[in-house]
């Protein structure tokens, strides 16, 4: 009965009979039991209501945390929405830069286009030039050419017009002197008859 006392009280704090004495206080077991079931109870009480406190506040914590939360859940959904309706606005934005953007690159390409043609028709119209400055160079060439040929041609015409002239000249000549002695020759030929006849 003694072991169990020391036992139940507590073997850490019952060395002796002197610490068991002073412990129970000159009270009996009966009272030392109602004592500690008293106390017990109001420990049972206090962690009980410290339980429900905690519990209170635990409900509380987790009531401001809930409603925290569905206010950040909120303001999500808020930052949710305004960033999707940024996403649909830049969306819109680039489906009409986009088409822009195409609208510009058609007019770059047929721009590059109708410049490739002027290019072209410039290199075909440069080849024309060079070809009728070479067909100019060519007829200039042709026409000294023949200008010099003409006048080959002339020079030699009128040596052989003067030539021409001069044996015209001295044949025309020759014939006037032949026609004197002709002429000298039948006067001759008259006198001479005519001589006969009076003898």
């Amino acid at each position: 009965m003694l072991n169990q006392t020391i036992n139940l009280l507590g073997t850490s704090e019952i060395k002796t009979l002197t610490d068991l004495e002073n412990l129970l206080e000159a009270k009996t077991l009966k009272e030392l039991k109602e004592s500690h079931q008293e106390q017990l109870a109001k420990t049972k009480e206090e962690l009980t209501n410290q339980q429900e406190q905690a519990l209170q506040e635990l409900n509380q914590t987790f009531a401001n945390t809930e409603a925290d939360y569905q206010l950040r859940i909120e303001a999500r959904n808020s930052e949710i929405n305004s960033l999707s309706q940024k996403l649909y606005q830049t969306q819109e934005r680039l489906k009409f830069f986009t088409e822009n953007l195409k609208t510009k690159e058609s007019i770059i390409t047929e721009y590059q286009q109708e410049v490739k043609e002027k290019e072209q028709e410039l290199k075909n119209q440069t080849e024309a030039f060079a070809a009728l400055q070479k067909s100019k160079e060519k007829l200039a060439r042709a026409k000294e050419k023949a200008e010099a040929d003409l006048n080959q041609n002339l020079s030699l015409k009128e040596q052989k017009i003067t030539t021409l002239e001069n044996n015209l000249l001295a044949l025309a000549k020759q014939k006037l002197v032949n026609q004197k002695q002709a002429k000298a020759l039948v006067e001759q030929i008259e006198t001479e008859w005519q001589a006969k006849q009076t003898q």
